[in-house]
């Protein structure tokens, strides 16, 4: 299911990226770019809204996609790291178990050792 989502997340923004290059800009440059022939294909002044609306619609697309994919990958964690708690907890556990069947040195015994 994730990877469906990464897909569409994919193809949403490469999308959007081709739709904002389409749109022509508001300064002079539209003329040299060739901004002015997209706009025949859409008709007069419909282009401008057009592109307008699709990528405000691409937009939110592409939030609600990325929201999703973060919601993927906190659960992907949040259980990997549920897994490695509960191993270290054992790891721990029968750590202290092997402690607990040492025998207890006392304060004559350290210090013989020591000397």
């Amino acid at each position: 299911m994730e990877t469906f989502f990464q897909i569409i997340y994919v193809i949403v923004t490469i999308v959007m990226s081709i739709v904002i290059l389409l749109q022509s800009g508001k300064g002079g440059m539209g003329a040299i770019s060739g901004s002015s022939s997209t706009g025949s294909v859409f008709g007069g002044g419909g282009a401008g809204q057009f592109l307008n609306k699709l990528t405000a619609i691409l937009a939110g697309i592409f939030i609600v996609l990325a929201v999703v994919l973060v919601q993927f990958s906190t659960i992907k964690k949040s259980s990997l790291e549920g897994i490695s708690a509960k191993k270290s907890s054992a790891t721990t556990t029968e750590a202290l178990k092997k402690d607990a069947q040492k025998p207890v040195e006392n304060k004559k015994d350290i210090e013989k050792k020591e000397n």
